[in-house]
């Protein structure tokens, strides 16, 4: 009878091992599928905050034109270009300063 119990107890591990991993699974399904559809819901979120964010723009520079013209520089791409040179040429500048090495 004592290997007869001793069977039964590792069947009964086994199978709520296999409870186990089943509500592992399932687990891991669910999170996985709440994840996806937040994250869905955060993009569309960030999307409608864009959209709102840029008609405030347009509003405000159908107000000032001064506003506007300078908003349209800034949003170019030529004068991200120059800002991007400058910084570049900058770091090239300080790079070449030397001061005297004092032995």
């Amino acid at each position: 009878m004592a290997n007869s119990e001793k069977i039964d107890k590792l069947v009964e591990s086994v199978v709520q091992e296999r409870k186990r991993e089943e509500i592992m699974r399932e687990f891991k399904k669910g999170l996985k599928a709440k994840f996806t559809k937040e994250a869905e819901v955060n993009l569309l979120v960030n999307d409608a905050l864009t959209i709102i964010e840029n008609d405030k723009i347009e509003l405000r520079g159908a107000r000032n034109g001064f506003y506007k013209c300078t908003l349209r520089i800034a949003q170019s791409s030529t004068f991200t270009l120059l800002i991007s040179l400058s910084i570049v040429l900058n770091t090239a500048i300080l790079a070449l300063d030397r001061h005297p090495i004092e032995p």
